[in-house]
């Protein structure tokens, strides 16, 4: 994981991010979606103001390297806020073993689930989750051979 560090221009405030660098956050405009590994120190983000209902601008301060393990959160909105910043749900990367975009092919991906989880059927939606992260962890591990 990355660890952004940033501090906001309106109160001097600071804050950090935790994410993976092909995650995407808003720019400091929120004109568009950019990878966390595109940014460095003296980058401005777009992050929730402390003072008010809306956003702030940060600069960063440091960008550093942490091992830690990933969650893969979604919302209804594909949106989420992580540790005080505007983020998508979404990472910018390639499914290798299909080769597609997930920041394209997402949305509808997960469609179905979120159609289930509206109607009250999330247990079901947790056991295909549970299903597929484990046979992607089974075809990303490597194989013994005797």
């Amino acid at each position: 994981l990355r660890v952004l560090r940033y501090r906001r221009l309106e109160d001097g405030s600071t804050g950090q991010l935790r994410a993976t660098s092909g995650h995407l956050i808003w720019d400091s405009e929120g004109r568009q979606w950019v990878r966390v590994d595109s940014l460095s120190v003296g980058s401005s983000i777009r992050v929730v103001s402390p003072q008010s209902s809306g956003y702030s601008i940060a600069r960063l301060t440091s960008v550093s390297q942490e091992f830690e393990q990933v969650r893969n959160i979604h919302t209804r909105s594909d949106r989420i806020v992580v540790d005080g910043v505007y983020a998508s749900c979404f990472a910018d990367t390639r499914l290798h073993f299909f080769g597609l975009n997930a920041t394209r092919i997402g949305p509808f991906a997960l469609a179905p689930f979120k159609v289930l989880h509206s109607l009250g059927m999330s247990s079901i939606v947790g056991r295909i989750d549970r299903w597929v992260h484990n046979a992607i962890t089974e075809m990303n591990s490597p194989v013994m051979h005797r």
